[in-house]
């Protein structure tokens, strides 16, 4: 049942962001205070991102339990994930400019 759901995973993982190539394609054709009002959208691919990480962390770790980790299962908990990390990565470095 594993490998059924680590295939799945695998063909699955571009999902967040087409979802946020999309999302981000329908908030830059407002503008001015539209943007800020269609923003909102754009979390939900980020939040979806997320779960699929942990989604594929969880699958990576069974899979190592098991000897039978998969190379492209690992490139897609990156790819998949890629978005939620990018945004915890643009949050710390703000912190860090905002406490000089």
């Amino acid at each position: 049942m594993k490998i059924f759901f680590t295939k799945w995973y695998i063909y699955f993982s571009w999902l967040p962001l087409a979802i946020y190539f999309l999302a981000f394609r329908v908030v830059n054709r407002f503008d001015g205070w539209g943007v800020w009002a269609m923003g909102r959208i754009l979390i939900y691919p980020i939040l979806f991102s997320f779960l699929f990480g942990i989604l594929g962390v969880l699958l990576i770790v069974t899979s190592k339990k098991t000897n039978n980790l998969n190379f492209k299962l690992v490139i897609a908990t990156l790819l998949s994930s890629s978005l939620s990390l990018w945004f915890i990565g643009l949050a710390v470095i703000n912190e860090i400019l905002m406490s000089f």
